[in-house]
Order: structure tokens, then sequence, then C-alpha cells
């Protein structure tokens, strides 16, 4: 999410007063979240956090009416209506009730002033104001959050905020999770849009099997009749992950505790003309769009290897002659155990682990462990364990919030247990990471007793190149301390 200008910096303080889970906590994210997370002893054992105003003076506060989670706040002043604050919603309650209006003329005395655009089983996170025309024009980013809620982009009419009016409605492959709003030299004004998790959804049987841009321009000259004019996807670009690493080929691909590309902001520079997008492990991207029949990648920021990733958002900012990239990453592993792991055929390589979460025993507890591989292939069944006692055993995990699982995590956790394995590591073939989504089974996880479970990506090769091994392969997990 984001916020601008200086008011929304006030009404993000108050929010964190009031409000202090994370706008993209994991027990947030459709039903992932487990309940029963671990966070990490040593940030678990420190002091809470406190609100800290430094340098920052109180000057009002507007009741917004609670009962859904506020989202991004933009600041427009109205040439006949005066300064007023939009303020999104979101998250898993799913109101759609629509965006909060708030007149903010006087900072020290700012009045509510409504709702504009409700729909219903949708989230409506982002918002970006602008003049078209003579018109004060509203873009929200529109996102499906329930059975009837709608994808696209939404368009109205604020130029009397207190009686607002729907311009358009534009369907869109996949949520608007953030957008921006652009005016060109050339008269056009466009609308931006970040449209996540659209390059993975796509069907191989389709006359069009390729996944669609998930950066994607809409024309808004006339508002009340956009339409889309350019599509940009990731993996057409000959980037890379990091240095001397992979090209990036799939979404698979990433860095930590979530290891994934998407598309997650966008912000217009340069009238218009130049587009930077944050795309989660892949960094921020810098787009040409001056030709929006053929935009061209100029380049994009890299993390080190052995960083988490999370390219959140980001905000173009000149100073003194140069532009800077404000880059907000948003890094899940500092809150969570991490891992070290090696083993005897990839010598001093080390390989990133996530412990996962949910289970009843994690590496902090125990310290570092050392054993012998067993490969349990797919760990669906208990023969597939058979043999596994006193070892480490190895199974391919599937992530049961994107992908149909060939058997839950949980349950490998169980079963590994049950055969007397000394630790559990799974080897992810999916999208996501160690979430807390959940081991998904009916039987308890206390019956996995001090049997820690690690979770590794199968892009880095590790689980590939124990099972290539014609000698037995020890594996050493080690807890990792921030």
């Amino acid at each position: 999410m984001r916020t601008t200008r200086a008011l929304t910096i006030l009404l993000a303080c108050l929010a964190i007063g009031i409000a202090p889970v994370a706008a993209s906590d994991p027990q947030l994210h459709g039903g992932k979240g487990g309940g029963r997370d671990h966070l990490d002893p040593v940030v678990e054992a420190g002091p809470p956090s406190q609100l800290v105003l430094n340098n920052f003076e109180l000057l009002g506060h507007a009741n917004l009416g609670g009962g859904v989670p506020n989202g991004d706040v933009y600041l427009y002043d109205h040439p006949d209506a005066g300064k007023h604050a939009y303020v999104g919603t979101w998250s898993a309650q799913c109101t759609g009730q629509g965006v909060k209006v708030v007149d903010v003329s006087d900072p020290t005395d700012p009045r509510w002033v409504g709702f504009v655009g409700a729909h219903k089983g949708s989230s409506l996170e982002d918002v970006v104001v602008t003049r078209i025309g003579d018109r004060d024009v509203l873009g929200i980013g529109v996102q499906q959050c329930g059975s009837r809620g709608e994808n696209g982009l939404a368009l109205y009419d604020v130029t009397d905020p207190a009686h607002p009016s729907e311009l358009a409605f534009l369907p869109t492959v996949g949520g608007v999770h953030e957008l921006d709003l652009a005016s060109r030299a050339d008269g056009r004004t466009i609308a931006l849009l970040a449209i996540p998790f659209a390059e993975f959804n796509f069907d191989p049987e389709a006359e069009q099997p390729d996944p669609r841009g998930e950066f994607q321009v809409a024309d808004v000259s006339d508002p009340e009749n956009p339409a889309i004019v350019m599509e940009w996807r990731l993996y057409d670009q000959g980037l890379t992950i990091h240095e001397e690493s992979h090209p990036i080929t799939s979404p698979y691909q990433g860095n930590g505790l979530f290891p994934v590309m998407f598309s997650h902001s966008v912000r217009a520079a340069d009238a218009g003309t130049t587009a930077y997008v944050s795309y989660w492990d892949a960094g921020v991207v810098k787009v040409d769009i001056s030709d929006l029949d053929a935009p061209q990648t100029i380049g994009h920021t890299v993390f080190n290897a052995q960083a988490d990733g999370d390219a959140h958002s980001m905000t173009p900012y000149e100073a003194g002659g140069t532009r800077y990239i404000l880059q907000n990453d948003e890094d899940f592993d500092p809150g969570h155990s991490t891992a070290t792991v090696t083993s005897s055929v990839t010598g001093i390589t080390e390989f990133a682990g996530i412990q996962e979460p949910w289970a009843p025993t994690l590496l902090a507890d125990l310290g570092p462990l050392t054993g012998t591989v067993f490969d349990a292939g797919e760990g669906c069944e208990d023969a597939d364990y058979q043999g596994a006692a006193g070892m480490i055993a190895l199974a391919d995990s599937v992530d049961p919030y994107y992908n149909e699982p060939l058997c839950p995590i949980g349950a490998q956790l169980l079963l590994a247990a049950d055969a007397g394995a000394i630790a559990f590591v799974s080897n992810l073939l999916s999208i996501d990471d160690a979430w807390g989504f959940g081991p998904d089974i009916d039987a308890s996880l206390d019956e996995a007793g001090g049997v820690p479970a690690v979770q590794i990506s199968d892009i880095d090769g590790l689980a590939a190149t124990i099972r290539e091994s014609a000698t037995p392969v020890t594996m050493t997990l080690l807890p990792n301390v921030p």
C-alpha cells in the first residue's frame, strides 16, 4: 500500500496507534494464516513496539468509521472544494463499502464527507485523483476478495466530493492492486495499473496461452470510455534474478521467505513517459512508455543473492538534479525463524531455508542439527518414509494456497515424525514459501513432537543435487539469529 503527501503521513501515524497489525500480515492473506505461527525467539522476547512521533505535531483527527481496515491515502486540492483526503479500504472483510472521503481544508478540524465507489465483495485499496478536462476524476483499484467481487479500474467524477458520480468501470484480467494517473504532453491521460499474478493465471489450452502482462496502461482521456492500450510482462525482458543467477523466466523464482515475482506497485514519471514498477523479488523495473505501442525496458534494481527481496513500492524523488528511487521492501524474514542449509554433496555452499512457523518445534529450540538425508520423494504415503528413522527426511511439497497439493505439508511432517525422522525438509515446487498457510489437516501437529520442519526452494537445486548423488548425503540445518 502507499500514502501520498504530508497529510497522509499524519493519518498513517494515527493508524499505527490504533492498528498495530502489519498491512500484509500473513495471518490476513486469504486464510493463509495458520494461527500458531512462531516468531523468531529473539524478536518474540523483545519489547513491544511503541508509537513514536518525533518532529510531528498532531493537528487534528477524523474518525474514519472503522468496520474495515483503511488502505492507501491520497490528498487532492480541488479547485472549487478545497483539500480532501481519499482513503482506500481493503482486506478480508470484503465489505466493498467504498473509498472514504474526508474534507481536510482545515487540518485542525477534518470533516467526514462520506463514501464513494462501493463494490461489494471487493477490496478498494489504492486511490488516485487527477484533473481530466474540467472534471476531478478519482481512480480506484478494484480487487475481488469475495465470491461476487470484481477486478478492474473504477473511475468517478469527484469534482464535488460530496456528490460523486460514476463515470466508468474497466474490467481487468486481475485485480488492480495499485495505480497511478498521469497527464502526457500529447494531451492523453493514462492510468498505470499493477495487476498482481496476471502472469501466473493463464490457460495453456486457450487460443492465446501466453500469460497477460501485470503492468498495463489504460487510456482514460475520456474517463467515460477507458480502454487498455498497453500490456508489459516481466518474462520477455532478459532480466536476471540477481547477479550471477538464473535469467528471469518464471514467476516461481525469487528470494527469501516469499520467493515470487509479481507487480505490486507502479509510478509514473517524466510526464507519463516513464514508469517504475515494483516487481517484488525482481526489484523495481524502469520502463520507457513514451511509445505505448512499443514500451522499452530500461533496467531494474537488483537484490543481493542473500536478501529477502520483496520490492513492495517506490517513489521517484528529484533532488539536486538527480533522481532517486525511494524503494520500500516489505521484508517478512525478520519476524520468522530462518535457517541455513548445507550438505556434504554441495560443500561450503549455503542455501537459504525457512522454518515452517506453524510447526511445534523450531531449530532455535534445538540448535544446529546434522543427519543423513532420506529421500521420501513425493512424501505422501507411510511407505515413502520407511527407513527414515534417525535421518533427515526430504520430500517435495506444493503450496496448497495456489495449487492442488499432492498432499498437505502438515501431513508430510507427521508422516516423517511417525517414521522416526529427526527433521523434515520440504522441497518447495510452487510459488510461495514458508508462510503460515496452515497444515490443512485434522490431526494435531503436536504429534510431530520435536521434529522441526524447514523449507527450501526447488529452484536452488539442492534437492536435485542430493538425489543425483551415488553415495549417502549428510545435511546440516543451522538456525539463524537476527
